[in-house]
This record gives C-alpha cells, sequence and structure tokens, in this order.
C-alpha cells in the first residue's frame, strides 16, 4: 500500500519538474534563436556588406549557437542556389515564417525578423549595413526585455510548480 503512494508521489513530482525543465528549455531556445539573429545580422554586415560575399555562401557557412537556426539558414542557402523562389526576400520569409510561430514570438518580433530579411538581399552594401545594424539593435533590445520577463516568470513559476506538485501529491493520498 505504502509502496504504491510513493510511486505515486514519485511519479507526479517528476512530472512536475520534466514540465518545468521542458519551459525553462523552451524560453532558452527562444533567447538563442534572438541570439542567432543577432549574430546574422552582424556577420551579414561584416561578410555580405563590407567583404562583399555572395548570400547563398554567407547562409550556408554560417553557424549558429542553435543547430536548428544554422540549419535554417542552410536551407535558405539552398533554395537560393535553386531558385526557388523568385526573390531573396520570398525565401527568407518562407524559412521563418512557420518557425517565428512555434516559438510564440510577439508580433512586433516577428516584425523585426520578418522586415530584415529583405536587407540580406539586392540592395547597396551602405544601405544593408546600416539597416542590419538598426534591425540588430532592436533585436538586443528584445533579447534584453525577454531576459527580464524570464527571469521574473522564473522566480513565480518554479515556486507554484512545485508547489502545485506537492498539493497535488497530498490530494492524491
Amino acid at each position: 500500500m505504502y509502496m504504491r503512494k510513493i510511486t505515486g508521489v514519485l511519479a507526479v513530482m517528476i512530472g512536475v519538474v520534466g514540465l518545468l525543465d521542458s519551459w525553462k528549455k523552451t524560453m532558452d531556445q527562444r533567447l538563442s534563436f534572438l541570439a542567432d539573429f543577432c549574430r546574422l545580422y552582424k556577420s551579414g554586415r561584416f561578410y555580405l556588406a563590407q567583404q562583399k560575399m555572395k548570400t547563398p555562401v554567407f547562409f550556408d557557412g554560417f553557424k549558429g549557437e542553435n543547430e536548428y537556426f544554422t540549419k535554417i539558414c542552410r536551407k535558405i542557402s539552398q533554395n537560393l542556389i535553386e531558385h526557388k523562389y523568385p526573390q531573396g526576400a520570398e525565401c527568407w520569409d518562407m524559412a521563418w515564417k512557420k518557425e517565428l510561430n512555434k516559438y510564440g514570438f510577439d508580433s512586433d518580433t516577428k516584425r523585426i525578423i520578418n522586415e530584415s530579411g529583405k536587407y540580406f538581399f539586392e540592395i547597396s552594401p551602405d544601405e544593408m549595413e546600416e539597416r542590419l545594424l538598426e534591425y540588430n539593435r532592436a533585436l538586443e533590445k528584445k533579447i534584453e526585455n525577454e531576459t527580464l520577463k524570464y527571469q521574473e516568470k522564473r522566480k513565480v513559476v518554479y515556486p507554484v510548480g512545485m508547489l502545485g506538485g506537492i498539493m497535488l501529491v497530498i490530494i492524491l493520498l
């Protein structure tokens, strides 16, 4: 009898810890994606605007912290080489549209990322450098705000999650 109760208690607490860990990983991945966009903008300013590197080569060679982000950049490169879309900006939009919804970014963040895509393609190097710097600054502010929100939520979510798990255990006993 007691073994069943102990097993139930452990199962509930492991479930709660698993949910909290899943939430933490999702939040970390969101911040990682935004940081990779900032790295992409900085690299774009250097390699595309200053060094005049070809766009498909740039996207193929970009390596972000997030492996999935890097994979999407390679997909953009492949689509550019294969001319799957008439314009590079359209290729950018198609690559990121689903991902931005998947991670639940707010509309302003989505707007920044979507608008920034056109500045990797078919514009003057000076304008590219200026615009990518502008979007980089905007995303850095977003990262700062997201980090602060995440830290505040974490202070509440962890204790409430554990307390909820303990209350569930008490109810089930």
